[in-house]
């Protein structure tokens, strides 16, 4: 887990990539059915002036990892052309479940969590462990 002074840069940097967030990012997220008030929503930006440690992932999509009480433990990115890797992260950074905040209210039924394009895992919380359907879910 970030620390105090860690999470506050990265809250920072997560409210920045958002309002620097670029057309081709907005068409990007759109072509995933992502519009431009659900990426506002949840703080999905472009890379447009990267914080220390994130200058590789310059002009790339940004998704900011927030906990349950508004903070940011990290980030993953989203290349915008169709160089490899398509997924980056900062080196170091633990795994984390993207918007938590809203997981946490469901009822204990079902929720579905997207691993990739072709994989999710749906999990029930009286669940030990999620289940795996493979195949593209939109």
């Amino acid at each position: 887990m970030a620390s105090n002074a860690q999470s506050k840069l990265l809250l920072e940097a997560a409210q920045r990539y958002a309002q620097e967030v670029s057309p081709e990012t907005l068409v990007a997220l759109d072509e995933r059915g992502i519009s431009e008030l659900v990426a506002a929503k949840f703080q999905l930006g472009t890379v447009t002036d990267p914080m220390n440690g994130h200058e590789m992932y310059e002009g790339w999509i940004s998704i900011p990892y927030i906990t349950a009480g508004g903070s940011c433990v990290g980030f993953k990115f989203r290349r915008l052309d169709d160089g490899k890797p398509r997924y980056g992260s900062p080196t170091g950074q633990k795994a984390h479940l993207y918007n938590v905040a809203d997981v946490l209210p469901l009822s204990p039924y079902i929720v579905k969590l997207c691993l990739s394009q072709q994989q999710s895992a749906y999990w029930r919380r009286a669940d030990p462990a999620p289940r795996c359907a493979y195949g593209l879910h939109r």
